[in-house]
């Protein structure tokens, strides 16, 4: 599994500013914002909250509010429609035509595009500079958006890293599934009377060595970034008991799928076997971010042909 970079590659480290700089961003009780975006300014000022008759809007959209002293409005021309009906205006003598509401979709799909730009932001912070370097500040710099929407999407951090975690733990179960299904695709071509035989069994445990290689040859190569934040939320002992919550569902969702692969191949103990291979995967993928450039596929496959030669003999 991995985690991707959909918005921008990072070089390395970036400087953070203290995190006290931005407790007055989005915050209520007489703190101000501005954020520019586009044509339009959206500046926020008092409590933040929309005063009767005015409509909030996300910041950085450019929406403007309606004048407070717009003279009342009079009976429309022919052929307009009032104002507020939803109604198109049309010639007259012609069907006024409504508005459908599809305007509000490409809104609605660049909203969903910002937060997900800012969950992966938030890995890479994670993954580059630490967990205690992850900020709104350092966010907003590495998505590239206005400081106040990180506070407009997240009310805090620790929602933030929540959905974060939650983000790439569903696309990295997403593709590691992917690795699962041919392994559990290959056992069903044997049946009991097949999985009997010793030299089968060395043969499909040589056979899973070389898929789970694959797997990690793949997710470190073409994504350390990934591996970093899980080494992050498995093993950081700074982080809350919230976020240790994720990290195990995480965890327990693997857990699970190699307990089916061992029932599978009828180990001994499935439960404890699984926890092996689990605890030797999360070894291998730690120590190859730890000491770069020597993940050696050939030694890998090895190490693993005799950890499952072991649990299926």
């Amino acid at each position: 599994m991995q985690y991707k970079d959909s918005s921008k590659t990072t070089t390395g480290p970036k400087p953070c500013r203290a995190e006290s700089e931005e407790t007055a961003i989005g915050t209520t009780g007489g703190t101000t914002g501005t954020g520019t975006t586009g044509t339009g300014t959206l500046t926020t000022a008092g409590t933040g909250t929309p005063t009767q008759g005015q409509a909030s809007s996300p910041p950085g959209t450019g929406a403007q509010q309606a004048s407070p002293t717009a003279p009342p409005p009079g009976p429309p021309p022919p052929g307009q429609a009032p104002p507020g009906t939803g109604t198109a205006p049309t010639p007259q003598g012609q069907a006024p035509t409504h508005s459908t509401g599809t305007s509000t979709k490409p809104r609605r799909a660049k909203g969903e595009q910002t937060r997900r730009q800012i969950l992966e932001a938030a890995l890479r912070v994670i993954a580059d500079q630490g967990y205690r370097a992850l900020t709104h500040r350092a966010v907003a710099r590495e998505a590239g958006v206005n400081l106040s929407l990180t506070t407009y999407y997240f009310k805090d951090l620790s929602q933030l890293v929540a959905e974060a975690f939650t983000h790439y733990k569903d696309a990295l179960h997403r593709e590691a599934g992917g690795y699962l299904q041919a392994a559990l695709d290959y056992l069903d071509r044997f049946d009991k009377a097949a999985l009997a035989d010793a030299a089968v069994r060395r043969e499909i445990a040589d056979s899973l060595a070389r898929t789970m290689t694959d797997y990690l040859e793949h997710h470190i190569r073409e994504h350390p970034q990934g591996v970093a934040v899980e080494m992050t939320f498995f093993f950081d002992l700074h982080l809350d008991e919230s976020q240790r919550e994720l990290a195990h569902k995480l965890r327990s969702r693997f857990l699970a799928d190699f307990v089916a692969v061992c029932r599978r191949l009828g180990t001994a103990e499935p439960e404890t076997d699984a926890e092996l291979i689990m605890g030797t995967l999360q070894h291998l993928e730690c120590q190859a971010i730890a000491v770069p450039g020597q993940f050696r596929p050939d030694t890998i496959s090895r190490q693993l042909s005799r950890l499952m030669r072991a649990l299926v003999a």
